[in-house]
């Protein structure tokens, strides 16, 4: 049936099987080939025929072999791999047809004869169909869910409205200006998160139309089914359908219903009767987590190495490197902080004033900076970030100027400058409402001095008592209300190990237990949970810090050959719906 020499089937055009003198049997293509000074030597025998191929008589017995052969094989299916193998296995682990010699390739797999394909094909369209039912059932509970919060937000947009009417209904005429601005603050909010849950909604009703459109398609195929017989060409068909379904099946399991309730919308209001000077920053929204929803998978990320995030994942105690898109690079010494969805929000580094959004994994950019800088601060509070001081390397400038993104209007804006222009400082919130800074360096010497920042004033002002040590990229965190903890940092003859607790009230100072050794901490500490992690800053380790118990404990090494210097940090987390709500 095939030419000894080229492997190839016999046909009645090129190949035309002839007989040389000898008897035996090449296609007339290889012949030509062969055919030199009038002869041809057998490449079987090495007797001469001194024909030309075209004289040769033609071997019809082979030719009607290689016509039938021919002929069978557009009545079965052949492997794609192996195309002079019928297919006659169907891998139920890889969900394709398969041929004798691909049986080595799927060791250890469930396969079955072909001819029971056309009933594991039935069989997987009544599973991939029971498994939509499934996800067509939780997409409808989603749906409910979906309703309950848009109810929730709008009884809860009722109850502060009314709190808020309460609350002002006291304060004197100077305070109506600010009640309706209070108002229009807590509408924009509940509209905001009234829009991301409609988007939820609009993405569970797509998924519906998808769930629908994919049983129709395993309907269509019953049908188409029942008209074929097994071993039927057509069967192929079929299973490229069940490799698609099931890629598609995989897709619709995801599901796009928010899985934890959006955050508490809390009219709050704070007011000292006897200064009146506080009525112009009266009442505030208070944006918290809620008692129904939870953290998962509280997560340190570190920026700083191109694309890549280096992760600490604090309930495993392990570290990873985590790949972002090639198109985007961090700045060295940018700033972040937390946002209340669990997301990071990246500032400045560099000569840049870039901004990027670290959520899920992937890297998004944001609303740029008013102003370049890095070595800065970046701190969330209130709805706002805030980034503060730094230095301007474009015009070689140490800076004071501040200013707010609003996490709702997507907007920067200036806010009240520093006292002193500085770099290389630390910062934190403290009891909600201030941001304390910590040294820093001022483009001539480090410092000792300590600012405080009130948004509501839109003010800032010295603190009264100063750091032990003029020092620079020290860091900071604020434990408990009224505390903050200051550690590490640079001074002239090293790196301290010291940590100190301020009292912003009484303005004292308390010594806590020392770290392993010196750190350079500005962008390397985060607190979560009780405990403070403190990373890098002098060689490869990081450590923790539990406050309670006033004790260290050492970490797993990361695992870059930096001391991140240059490199920023804040905790990312996914908020889930507690179970039983």
């Amino acid at each position: 049936m095939e030419c000894p020499l080229c492997f190839e089937v016999f046909n009645d055009k090129l190949k035309k099987p002839r007989n040389l003198d000898c008897g035996h049997t090449f296609c007339e293509q290889c012949l030509n080939k062969l055919y030199t000074n009038n002869t041809i030597v057998c490449p079987s025998c090495r007797r001469p025929s001194n024909n030309m191929p075209k004289a040769l008589a033609v071997n019809f017995i082979a030719a009607d072999l290689a016509r039938k052969y021919m002929e069978e094989r557009k009545m079965f299916v052949f492997c794609d791999d192996h195309p002079k193998e019928m297919v006659r296995f169907f891998c139920n682990t890889c969900c394709i047809s398969i041929c004798v010699e691909c049986i080595v390739n799927h060791c250890g797999h469930v396969f079955v004869k072909q001819e029971e394909s056309v009933k594991l094909v039935q069989t997987k369209l009544i599973e991939y169909d029971n498994k939509i039912a499934k996800i067509h059932e939780r997409n409808q509970i989603s749906k409910m869910k979906v309703t309950e919060i848009v109810s929730s937000l709008d009884v809860q947009f009722q109850k502060g409205c009314l709190t808020i009417e309460q609350e002002y209904n006291i304060l004197i005429e100077e305070l109506v200006r600010r009640k309706e601005k209070i108002k229009d603050i807590f509408k924009e909010m509940t509209e905001f998160q009234l829009g991301q849950v409609q988007e939820s909604v609009i993405r569970l009703e797509q998924r519906e139309v998808e769930l629908m459109s994919e049983k129709a398609k395993i309907a269509e195929r019953f049908e188409n089914l029942e008209k074929i017989t097994d071993g039927d060409p057509a069967v192929r068909t079929f299973q490229i359908f069940l490799s698609e379904i099931k890629e598609t099946i995989e897709t619709l399991s995801i599901d796009p219903s928010p899985h934890f309730l959006p955050p508490i919308l809390t009219p709050m209001f704070e007011m000292n009767k006897n200064a009146m000077e506080f009525i112009a920053g009266l009442g505030k929204i208070s944006c918290s987590a809620g008692q129904e929803n939870e953290i998962k998978e509280p997560t340190i990320c570190f920026f700083g190495d191109k694309n890549k995030v280096m992760a600490y994942k604090i309930h495993e105690n392990s570290w990873e490197m985590r790949l972002i898109e090639a198109k985007y690079e961090f700045n060295y010494y940018a700033a972040a902080a937390t946002l209340p969805d669990g997301s990071t929000m990246i500032t400045g580094g560099g000569s840049s004033n870039t901004v990027y959004v670290y959520k899920d994994k992937k890297i998004y950019p944001a609303a740029p900076m008013l102003q370049i800088r890095k070595e800065h601060a970046t701190v969330y509070l209130n709805n706002f970030v805030y980034t503060i001081g730094g230095y301007d390397g474009q015009n070689n400038q140490f800076l004071n100027e501040c200013e707010k993104f609003c996490i709702y209007s997507k907007e920067w804006a200036p806010c009240a400058s520093m006292i002193v222009a500085r770099c290389a400082f630390s910062a934190t919130s403290v009891n909600n409402k201030y941001i304390f800074i910590f040294g820093g360096y001022d483009g001539t010497q480090r410092l000792a001095s300590i600012e405080r920042f009130n948004p509501e004033l839109d003010s800032w002002s010295m603190i009264n008592t100063t750091l032990r040590f003029q020092l620079s990229n020290c860091g900071c965190f604020s434990p408990y209300i009224n505390k903050v903890i200051v550690l590490g940092g640079g001074f002239s003859s090293g790196f301290s190990h010291a940590v100190e607790m301020l009292d912003i009230e009484s303005l004292e100072w308390t010594s806590l237990s020392f770290m392993s050794e010196g750190r350079d901490l500005r962008n390397k500490i985060t607190y979560f949970n009780g405990d403070a992690f403190c990373v890098g800053g002098y060689n490869f380790r990081a450590e923790k810090f539990q406050v309670e118990d006033d004790k260290w404990i050492q970490l797993p090494n990361y695992l870059v050959s930096d001391n991140l210097d240059s490199w920023s940090s804040s905790l990312t987390f996914q908020l889930c719906r507690k179970s039983g709500f």
